[in-house]
């Protein structure tokens, strides 16, 4: 392998052990397979198809600040982030 190779398979690595990454996965399945988050999305889905537009903003404000939403949509940042960083970095 070359140096090239070894320097992304080592930042690979460092991005993979890197804190938001860990929490980013540990936070995704718990925030794709949550049951009333699942329900919340399919209800503000709906209002959205029916034009029930106040309904939608009052089911949309609160899946906002359900604490797992808040979590994920925080920690998505925080790793998107990181990976903009990364990428000014290997494009300087």
């Amino acid at each position: 392998m070359n140096n090239f190779e070894e320097d992304l398979n080592s930042l690979s690595k460092e991005f993979k052990n890197s804190y938001e990454y860990k929490e980013y996965m540990r936070l995704k399945p718990l925030f794709e397979n949550d049951k009333e988050l699942k329900d919340l999305r399919l209800n503000i889905a709906k209002l959205t198809s029916e034009g029930k537009k106040e309904e939608k903003d009052r089911l949309l404000e609160i899946y906002n600040n359900h604490p797992l939403v808040v979590n994920f949509e925080y920690t998505k940042e925080a790793l998107y982030s990181t990976i903009r960083q990364m990428i000014q970095i290997l494009s300087d």
